[in-house]
Parts: C-alpha cells; sequence; structure tokens
C-alpha cells in the first residue's frame, strides 16, 4: 500500500507540482521521481521479504486451516501459471515490437516501423481518459473553472520565470511500446516475488523448505540441482528486475 501510494506522489510531483518554482527546476524534479521510485522499488521488494520470513517463521497451517491465505495456497500453481503464461505473452509481444522496429530500421525501412509517422499505435484507452480529464471542466464537473493538471491535454501552458512549468503531455505510439514494457517489467518482479512467498514453506522438489528456513544454501546436484530455490534467493532475483523495472521508468521520464 505504502509503495502504490510513493508511485502516486512520484507522478505527481511534475504533473502537480505543489510549489511554482519547483515545476521550473528540472533537474531536481527528475531527482524526485528518481528517488521516489527506487523508494518505491524497496518498499515492495521488502514487502515480499517480510511475507516470506513471516511464511517461514510464524505461518501455522494447524491454526489457519481453510482461511484466505490458505486458499490461496492451495491455489498456488494455478496462480503462478497463470502470472507465467502473462509475463511470457508480455516479454514477447512488448520486445517483438521494438526488435521489429530496430530490424526495419537496419534495412533502411522507416515507413515499416511502429512510429507515430509509420505504422501509428496509438493508446485509446490512456488518451480517452486524458480527454476526458481535460474535458472535465465543461462536461463531468461544470463547476470547475480548470482541470486538475494542465498535463492532461489542451492548448495552455504554464511558465514561471520565462521558464516552462506546466504543459500538456501528449500520448503516442512510444508511450503505448514503452508503458507495455513496463508492464513487462513489473508482472516478471511480481512474478518472482510472489513465488517466493508462495512456496516458501514447500515445493515440489523441496518439501521440507519450512524446516530449511529463509535462506538455505544449494545442494548443487541434489534433489535435481536447487540453486535459487529458497526465499531469500527470490527476493534476491526480484531485486534485480525491479531495478530493471525502476530503469526504464527513469529513462521514460528523462525523455519527457
Amino acid at each position: 500500500m505504502l509503495g502504490s501510494l510513493t508511485i502516486v506522489v512520484a507522478h505527481h510531483m511534475y504533473s502537480m507540482p505543489p510549489y511554482p518554482y519547483l515545476a521550473t527546476d528540472y533537474g531536481t524534479q527528475l531527482s524526485l521521481f528518481t528517488h521516489h521510485m527506487w523508494i518505491v522499488g524497496f518498499l515492495i521488494v521488502g514487502a515480499a521479504a517480510h511475507a516470506a520470513i513471516f511464511m517461514v517463521r510464524d505461518y501455522d497451517p494447524t491454526t489457519r486451516y481453510n482461511d484466505l491465505l490458505d486458499r490461496v495456497l492451495r491455489h498456488r500453481d494455478a496462480i503462478i501459471s497463470h502470472l507465467n503464461w502473462v509475463c511470457i505473452f508480455l516479454g514477447f509481444h512488448s520486445f517483438g515490437l521494438y526488435i521489429h522496429n530496430e530490424t526495419m530500421s537496419a534495412l533502411g525501412r522507416p515507413q515499416d516501423m511502429f512510429s507515430d509517422t509509420a505504422i501509428q499505435l496509438q493508446p485509446v484507452f490512456a488518451q480517452w481518459i486524458q480527454n476526458t480529464h481535460a474535458l472535465a471542466p465543461g462536461g463531468t464537473a461544470p463547476g470547475a473553472t480548470a482541470s486538475t493538471s494542465l498535463t492532461w491535454g489542451g492548448v495552455d501552458l504554464v511558465a514561471v520565470g520565462g521558464k516552462v512549468a506546466l504543459l500538456p503531455i501528449p500520448l503516442g505510439t512510444a508511450d503505448f511500446l514503452v508503458h507495455h514494457i513496463h508492464a513487462f517489467t513489473i508482472h516478471v518482479t511480481v512474478l518472482i516475488l510472489l513465488k517466493g512467498v508462495l512456496f516458501a514453506r514447500s515445493s515440489r522438489l523441496i518439501p521440507d523448505k519450512a524446516n530449511l528456513g529463509f535462506r538455505f544454501p544449494c545442494d548443487g546436484p541434489g534433489r535435481g540441482g536447487t540453486c535459487q530455490v529458497s526465499a531469500w534467493d527470490h527476493v534476491f532475483l526480484g531485486l534485480f528486475w525491479m531495478y530493471n523495472a525502476i530503469s526504464v521508468y527513469i529513462l521514460g521520464v528523462e525523455e519527457i
């Protein structure tokens, strides 16, 4: 919950800046966004780590029979398998679009690339939401004098001290592509962390994880090869994907 709220704060810092001169200090804006997104990453990964520790140390299956958590654990294979195919789908499609663009660029065929000047993939649903908020003062909120933020759209911009403070942020094909990359990296991070939590006490390969603890060494070739199967190892691997997701986010804001 706190991680989700921090994401909201990170995006509102530039779309609804609380101080006028903060909006024109672009370096500070980028630093604040980066700062809050890193906090988000560590909060979410930390939450998964503590959930896994709870599962190993404090969870008692004899006293938690048939409650919500017990039902989730009994459906863990279905949950993880669904997340797995969602990640595979997102990965192939999101990166496939970029591979297509790179290939067409290398072949000297810019007219066949996915872009606003060639084959367009407009984020129509996001644009609809933007337009709904931009037109709210005359439509859904007739009593309002202005929209909640100029970034929703329109023709106006705000300048403070001769520097641009706020202006509309139109969405196009590039936003469509990169947000699918966001979806992919976030889903893979969740897949790894959630798998570490749901399988913290046991798995088909290692049914006695609860006795081995939150972190235990590899067996090497024993039991079919058991490297990176403990809950701690899942947190460790999830950290890399968290870093990957945040890096793409920060790069996108730098482009703006």
